[in-house]
């Protein structure tokens, strides 16, 4: 991260923590493989990729999408646990997750947002 300010030290630090925690290359972060846990890595990484434009988050960034919408459910919606099903609160972690994404320029394709859309519709 090259943003020169104060907590550049400490966020640079957990990103390094979370690419070098798992496999980068794809999408996978760190010993939690929960896809509430792979959410929030995600949104941290596409933050981070987005807010300091670092091509070097460019590519793990795009593989976590990938991934989480790999993690995402048929019926639409996202497990909090591996193997559990759909939750509005693991939805919601991945709702963070992709719109981190959207707003980095790293978006989840179509049929997945739709998906998505859908599942928030019976639930709500």
């Amino acid at each position: 991260i090259r943003s020169g300010g104060p907590y550049t030290k400490h966020i640079g630090r957990g990103l390094k923590s979370l690419l070098d925690g798992g496999d980068g290359a794809a999408g996978a972060f760190g010993p939690d493989t929960s896809p509430a846990g792979h959410a929030l890595a995600t949104a941290a990484v596409c933050e981070a990729y987005g807010m300091s434009g670092d091509a070097t988050l460019r590519q793990p960034a795009a593989a976590a999408v990938a991934r989480l919408v790999a993690l995402q459910r048929p019926d639409g919606g996202w497990a909090e646990d591996a193997g559990g099903d759909s939750t509005l609160v693991g939805t919601g972690w991945a709702v963070l997750a992709l719109q981190a994404g959207r707003n980095a320029r790293v978006p989840a394709p179509d049929v997945a947002v739709v998906k998505l859309v859908d599942y928030l519709n019976r639930h709500s």
